[in-house]
C-alpha cells in the first residue's frame, strides 16, 4: 500500500509545475510519486520515500520541508477544485440524460 502517493498521482501527471518538477507514476502495486525541486542543473529530491519497502509498502512524505511545501499545498488545493467541478458537471450531465431517457421511454409507452 502506498501511503501518500495514491491521491496526488489522481491529481497530477508527470511535469514540471512552476519551480516544482513532479514525477507521477505507477508500478505493480499502486502509484508513485515524487517532487524535486532545482537549482543551475541540480535536482533535490524533496517529497518521496520516507518509509517501507519501495515497491512494497512504501510510505511518502516531505523529505525536505520549505517553501515548496506551501507551493506544492495551493497546486493541491487548485487541482481538488477543479476536479470537483468537474465531477459536479459530469453528475449533473448524467442526470440530465437519464432524465431524457425516462421522457423518451413515457413518450413511447404513452403513444402506444
Amino acid at each position: 500500500m502506498m501511503k501518500g502517493a495514491k491521491e496526488y498521482a489522481k491529481l497530477f501527471k508527470s511535469g514540471q509545475y512552476g519551480k516544482l518538477h513532479i514525477v507521477s507514476s505507477a508500478h505493480a502495486r499502486g502509484s508513485t510519486f515524487h517532487i524535486y525541486i532545482g537549482y543551475k542543473g541540480e535536482m533535490a529530491e524533496v517529497y518521496g520515500i520516507i518509509g517501507g519497502n519501495p515497491g512494497w509498502s512504501e510510505s511518502y512524505g516531505w523529505l525536505h520541508k520549505g517553501k515548496w511545501v506551501e507551493d506544492f499545498e495551493r497546486l493541491v488545493e487548485v487541482r481538488r477544485s477543479g476536479r470537483d467541478k468537474e465531477e459536479r458537471e459530469r453528475f449533473i450531465a448524467d442526470q440530465l440524460k437519464a432524465f431524457e431517457k425516462a421522457q423518451r421511454i413515457k413518450n413511447v409507452l404513452e403513444a402506444y
